[in-house]
């Protein structure tokens, strides 16, 4: 009786164990299709980015997955401060720069410095006009035209300071920009328009009109590189020869005055414009009066050379 008990009470133990095994494995299966899956990326600044997944057996196949939700690094689960912005990052957030990648866009290219003082304004319409240096009885000189920069008109202006009695002081630099003019600093001629006056039909020297002769002078003896060419003129009245003969005799009269001013006889050359060439108009006495005159023209004043 006790040996048939026995057998009884060890039989179910073989069904029962592997139910029990059997009911292991599908908790374990169930367990696996609920827990959490944790994926991790990496920046560039080397910090984890850590963001978690949650998956269900009862979420839909077809519908399309959940937007991953952002927690918060490793350090900020710990209760630490959150690291504060790169220098770099916070300036681009500040300014609007947005970034790529972990890097800022690059600024906007700074816009080309205006070397013109004042600057030079819209380009130019037609060909540069030509530049043109008037000096005055009274030692000033007048700089017009255009340059292609503000180096040549520097340049410019240094060379005349050099050889005026005035100095930098005796220019008035009227020149404006044009991007099509000579980048030459050597100008062929500043020109003394009215050296000098006469009377009608005279070629005598008024004595007060010797003020730019003296200037004249001044500037060929110190300057021996420079020479000059006196030319001669004359109002419309009268026979065109006698008028030539009375500006080339003008002409004469103040080369020489200048020699007498101790100018080397070598550095003048005398010509003779007569009537062809009127500064004013020959209908009025006021016109007639500005064409009776002798005009100098000075050769590598605005060059490089022995200064003042």
């Amino acid at each position: 009786m006790t040996a048939r008990n026995g057998q009884v009470g060890t039989g179910w133990r073989g069904p029962a164990a592997v139910l029990l095994l059997i009911a292991n494995v599908v908790l374990l299966g169930f367990n696996a299709v609920k827990q959490d899956v944790v994926t991790f990326s990496f920046g560039n600044d080397d910090e984890a980015a850590i963001t978690r997944v949650t998956q269900t057996d009862a979420e839909d196949p077809s519908a399309e997955p959940a937007a991953p939700v952002a927690e918060p690094a490793a350090d900020a689960a710990l209760g630490s401060t959150p690291a504060e912005p790169e220098d770099g990052a916070q300036e681009g957030a500040e300014n609007g720069v947005e970034a790529d990648g972990g890097a800022a866009q690059d600024a906007a290219p700074v816009a080309e410095v205006d070397d013109w003082p004042g600057g030079r304004g819209p380009v130019p319409e037609g060909p540069p006009p030509p530049r043109l240096a008037m000096l005055g009885s009274d030692g000033e000189m007048v700089l017009s035209g255009s340059a292609p920069d503000w180096a040549t008109v520097t340049k410019v202006i240094q060379y005349a300071s050099e050889k005026l009695p005035g100095g930098e002081a005796a220019i008035d630099n009227q020149l404006t920009w044009h991007p099509d003019a000579s980048r030459t600093t050597t100008w062929g001629e500043v020109t003394m328009p009215f050296a000098a006056t006469f009377t009608a039909s005279e070629s005598e020297l008024d004595p007060a009109t010797v003020q730019g002769l003296d200037l004249a002078a001044g500037i060929l003896t110190e300057n021996p590189t420079i020479f000059a060419i006196v030319i001669g003129h004359a109002d419309s009245r009268g026979d065109a020869g006698i008028n030539a003969q009375l500006a080339s005799d003008r002409a004469a009269a103040v080369v020489d005055y200048l020699i007498g001013q101790g100018v080397v006889p070598g550095q003048i050359v005398v010509a003779s414009a007569g009537e062809d060439d009127p500064m004013a108009s020959n209908d009025t006495e006021e016109g007639r009066a500005v064409n009776r005159r002798a005009e100098i023209q000075f050769k590598n004043l605005l060059t490089a050379g022995v200064g003042r």
